[in-house]
């Protein structure tokens, strides 16, 4: 390879291969790897070498390749996950992680899976033990590690000729259609793109929480070599403005509303050159007043951060007459909550490439939730026609809610629009923990009443929350905060209100549950204070205090959400006891640690909160191979809800589930399904392809009839073809689906269906209480068991035992893998993540749950054919996280008596507690 101008020489061998280069000397062994031998199997997902995705073999030893230097890497031997399989075959691990179902986003997976191969490398037979600490340094914020760790703990078992330690669950197994790109090191992320002639973009942003931008010098930068284009305000050709509820977000701020607020941005030809050309613009700000806490905010002469005031949304529901209601109650609980600002901390950073295609069209090439809201927002601000513009999303790499607006996007495509030229931004670790979406902090007052014989009489709720700087999602936070208040019980008055307040603080919007787990960790700990005041067994508190409906006048729907919530207590109750046996028999104060028992249960809508109108729609083609291909605007993010299109319309087409294929998310080939959020792809999306596919099997059956000359009640569609049994002694006969398409295309009768679903109305009955502003609910109950150092204030999760109402489970594997992600992230809501605005800045300050901390974690599906729909199949990606922290919070105060009021529950929070 030639030398470039400042290069130096570095030659090392790279799976078996010898190179000699002409490198960056600022760059490491990852930029090597990724930007000169395009080897993009590993990724960059923190910079400083705590995440584990960059994970290589470095001369026989585990290393992280964005920690070692150009030095260290001269003469050095590198294998990376591209060299890992055969020309005809996949390697142990790879093929052992698709087995588990042990890959989601699969952004960790290439270094998941290196880390994995330099352990058994070293130690053929580990522990299960052992490969937990071997992988405490590779983050995963998807899969929760078990499956990870069942994959690799096969793989070292089939070297001692036994089986694995995890049995493989009962019945057909389903795997992913996208494992293997991802087990390859193969998937395309949006930074692993690039485009000849591309420039590379970055942001200048607002070192001040409010402050108007009186003027921007930026001739200093554009005289800089390989600068191309300068970007501010006055450039926006359309009306700068975005927003997933209220558009109310600069995509270039001429006032900045929060810390981190681009004021600026520039494309040059190397990302050096872009970063020195953002230092040299030289902006004037005029400081204003800024406003970090939400209650001063409402006061009267607080700083104004938008121009309609501070008051974002005041949501209230009320039925009964509370006051009554806890004056009747013999025991009322006044407590007072609080939930921290929580981040993704998804481990693919935001990244985007945005060009002109051949037909001039702009295409934006991105991680994203809702491809066709963010071709609204971009068109709009680039004042562009919709069709002039295509999101064509790449693989994610995880989102969790941090994925559904159009932060960078509208930056990136204004920059190719100017230029005329392909061009890349990828975030630095520490402007996506500075710049994403956070879950909203809320505070949280709760009374409730109850009587001595344990019958609640009332709920009386006043949560005020932090929404930041821009609203985002924060107008339906009540809808799903205020709801989930109430939980699986029946509370005969109540009122909850919720206030979602302006600050100058990071813009909070969705994240994994939206509302809900901060509500449920009030109300959950409001339930265990009141049976332990009272005497009463948690667990069956909660039962003797369920919904429940006069079975003559209840609908079959609102039948089966109280059954499957009764289910969930069934599924738990064996685990509750044995564990509250194993207490008993420890004993609370033996030794330095004290066991406990805690459970939690919430009851979550399905949906979009806040739309009424949500329809989930795909179009079903039967193509002339035989083969269905189904598209639809629902993104895959790792859950897995291509595969569930997958199996539903396999199964209702009696097809193998490779015969068909999805396209998700592209704006120029789909229809707006809606966002991924909610847990509402299956519901919606799922009895969309449901609709779809029983519209496909009509007409295949139709035109089959015709043509082996039966009727279609004879007939049965099974492996690809159509066959007529007579019954009569004469031979079947058959066609194929190939034939029957080609008969319909002769025939010009369509090939193309389309399936859409939308919910029932919305009903709100407040005089019952009922609050049915989802279509449907999916409820669960957890059981946590733990271990408390009280004088350290340490905590140990044991175990969780997780029952959740899932309906139908079309993807088995898929579900368990998203409740174990979700106990992980809930473990981390629980005891240890905090943002702090302004101070945290990458994952050595925000700690998530590492391999280390891994519980044991039983899952039950309760599985209650849901009536409202087709399908029978609810959602669990989101709603499986909302229980978890009350469950853990609930099982310290079993241990020790210390109730924790504010999450996370830390040594610091802890140990004055339990002096």
């Amino acid at each position: 390879m030639p030398r470039r101008k400042g290069s130096v020489p570095l030659t090392l061998r790279v799976n078996g291969k010898e190179h000699k280069l002409g490198v960056n000397p600022r760059h490491t062994l990852l930029e090597v790897l990724r930007d000169d031998l395009g080897l993009t199997g590993a990724k960059r997902g923190c910079d400083d070498g705590t995440c584990g995705t960059c994970t290589v073999i470095a001369n026989g030893r585990m290393a992280r390749a964005c920690r070692v230097s150009l030095r260290r890497a001269e003469g050095m031997e590198v294998v990376t996950i591209e060299s890992l399989a055969a020309s005809d075959r996949l390697h142990p691990l790879q093929e052992a992680f698709i087995a588990a179902d042990a890959v989601q986003c699969g952004f960790c997976t290439p270094g998941m899976i290196m880390a994995a191969k330099a352990l058994l490398d070293r130690n053929p037979t580990p522990t299960r033990q052992q490969i937990v600490r071997a992988l405490g340094g590779n983050l995963c914020r998807c899969t929760g590690y078990v499956s990870i760790v069942d994959a690799i703990a096969s793989v070292a078992n089939s070297g001692r000729g036994v089986s694995p330690e995890t049995p493989q669950p009962p019945g057909e197994t389903h795997r992913r259609d996208d494992a293997r790109d991802k087990v390859l090191g193969t998937a395309l992320y949006a930074a692993d793109l690039t485009m000849d002639d591309m420039l590379h973009g970055a942001i200048l942003r607002s070192p001040h929480p409010h402050a108007d931008v009186v003027g921007i010098d930026v001739a200093e930068a554009r005289a800089l070599p390989g600068v191309v284009a300068v970007v501010t305000a006055g450039d926006v050709p359309g009306p700068n403005r975005y927003g997933r509820a209220v558009k109310d977000q600069p995509v270039l701020a001429d006032r900045a509303r929060q810390m981190g607020d681009p004021v600026a941005a520039v494309a040059a030809t190397s990302p050096e050159a872009a970063a020195q050309a953002v230092s040299l613009l030289r902006v004037t700000y005029r400081p204003l007043p800024a406003v970090l806490d939400p209650a001063e905010a409402l006061e009267e002469n607080a700083p104004q951060v938008h121009e309609n005031g501070n008051l974002l949304s005041d949501g209230a529901q009320s039925w009964g007459d509370v006051e009554a209601g806890l004056a009747e109650a013999d025991l009322v609980v006044d407590e007072t909550y609080s939930t921290p600002w929580i981040e993704q901390a998804y481990l693919e950073p935001e990244a985007v490439l945005a060009y002109l295609d051949g037909d001039g069209v702009l295409v934006v090439r991105t991680a994203t939730q809702w491809s066709h809201m963010l071709r609204k927002a971009v068109a709009e601000n680039l004042d562009l026609p919709e069709e002039r513009v295509r999101i064509l999303p790449t693989v994610v790499g995880g989102a969790f809610g941090g994925k559904n607006d159009a932060t960078p996007q509208c930056i990136v495509a204004l920059l190719a629009q100017k230029t005329g030229r392909p061009v890349k931004l990828v975030y630095t670790r520490a402007e996506s923990f500075a710049y994403s979406y956070k879950r909203h902090p809320i505070r949280i007052r709760c009374r409730t009443g109850v009587t001595k014989d344990g019958r609640l009489t009332a709920l009386d709720a006043e949560m005020i929350a932090d929404t930041g700087a821009y609203a985002h999602s924060g107008p339906a936070l009540f809808v799903r905060s205020g709801l989930s208040m109430a939980s699986p019980y029946r509370f005969p008055n109540a009122s909850i209100r919720l206030k979602a307040v302006y600050t100058n603080n990071i813009a909070a919007g969705s994240m994994r549950g939206f509302g809900a787990p901060q509500s449920v960790f009030a109300i959950e700990s409001q339930m265990d204070i009141m049976a332990a005041k009272l005497g009463l067994d948690p667990l069956e508190f909660r039962q003797m205090n369920r919904r429940r409906s006069d079975p003559a006048g209840a609908t079959p729907q609102r039948l089966e959400q109280e059954a499957a919530y009764q289910g969930t207590i069934d599924a738990v109750r064996p685990y509750y006891h044995e564990a509250l046996r194993a207490r008993r028999a420890e004993g609370r104060s033996d030794g330095r640690w004290r066991r406990g028992v805690g459970i939690a249960s919430m009851r979550y809508g399905v949906g979009s909160a806040g739309r009424t109108h949500d329809p989930g729609r795909v179009e079903l083609e039967l193509g002339a191979d035989g083969h269905v291909r189904l598209r639809t605007g629902a993104m895959e993010l790792g859950q897995g809800s291509d595969t569930v299109m997958q199996l539903i319309v396999s199964q209702a087409l009696g097809l193998p589930q490779g015969s068909v294929s999805v396209v998700s998310g592209d704006t120029a080939v789909t229809t707006d399904s809606g966002t991924t959020g909610g847990s509402r792809v299956t519901y919606y999306v799922g009895n969309a392809a449901w609709d779809g596919a029983v519209q496909l099997k009509e007409a295949i059956l139709s035109t089959a009839s015709e043509m082996l000359e039966g009727s279609s009640e004879e007939l049965e569609l099974r492996d690809g073809q159509v066959t007529l049994s007579r019954g009569n002694g004469s031979p079947a006969v058959a066609v194929s689906l190939a034939e029957v398409a080609e008969a319909r295309r002769s025939a010009r009768l369509p090939l193309s269906f389309n399936g859409v679903f939308d919910a029932t109305p919305l009903i709100h009955d407040s005089g019952t209480g009922e609050l049915n502003l989802f279509p449907v609910y999916v409820s669960a109950t957890h059981v946590a068991e733990v271990e408390v150092d009280p004088q350290r204030g340490e905590v140990r999760v044991l175990r969780i035992v997780a029952a959740h109402d899932v309906g139908r489970a079309v993807f088995p594997e898929g579900l368990k893998g998203q409740i174990e992600g979700a106990v992980a992230m809930g473990l981390g809501f629980a005891l240890k993540e905090e943002f702090r605005p302004g101070e945290t800045t990458s994952f050595k300050q925000y700690r998530i749950p590492t391999a280390r901390e891994l519980p044991e974690v039983v899952i039950k599906l309760v599985e209650m054919v849901d009536p409202s729909a087709g399908l029978g199949a609810k959602g669990a990606a989101e709603c499986a996280l909302v229980p978890v922290a009350p469950a853990i919070a609930n099982a310290i105060a079993n241990a020790t008596g210390a109730r924790i009021h504010d999450l996370p529950a830390t040594p610091p929070r802890l140990r004055p507690l339990m002096g």
